[in-house]
């Protein structure tokens, strides 16, 4: 089937109209509830970013200072603002699919940013990655 028949791209594989579906993407797609254990399941458009890596809120309090932090902060922007270009979020997936592109410069920017790991820290990577084995164990 052509790609320009699709659904999805009905202003072209890539354009700015895209934009506002990939920032709900990234920032909003919930899990949807079930009625029994585990009472969440992934929703089938890929789930947002804090949702998924709650450790990656510490990206936001990266130390500007830090000689690594604006070359990975340029790193994530590039492939961010083609990617949320694109037709599609990434369909049927765990997170957000095109942040695969970027995430190795996000983690740089969480490293800053949990400089001084505290307990809460600690409970935030404990959780991002029970969240992580959900998903796996899910899928």
């Amino acid at each position: 089937m052509d790609v320009a028949t699709q659904p999805y791209y009905t202003h072209g594989l890539l354009s700015l109209y895209y934009i506002p579906r990939h920032i709900y993407a990234i920032l909003f797609n919930a899990p949807t509830t079930v009625s029994g254990f585990p009472y969440f399941k992934p929703s089938p458009n890929g789930l947002g970013l804090f949702f998924t890596t709650p450790a990656l809120l510490y990206m936001f309090r990266a130390n500007l200072k830090d000689k690594y932090v604006l070359p990975a902060l340029l790193s994530i922007l590039l492939p961010l603002a083609l990617g949320m270009t694109y037709g599609v979020t990434g369909f049927a997936q765990f997170g957000y699919r095109f942040s695969l592109d970027w995430i190795p410069f996000g983690i740089i920017l969480v490293m800053s940013g949990m400089s001084k790991p505290s307990k809460l820290a600690m409970f935030v990577i404990a959780l991002s990655v029970l969240i992580n084995l959900w998903g796996v164990l899910y899928y």
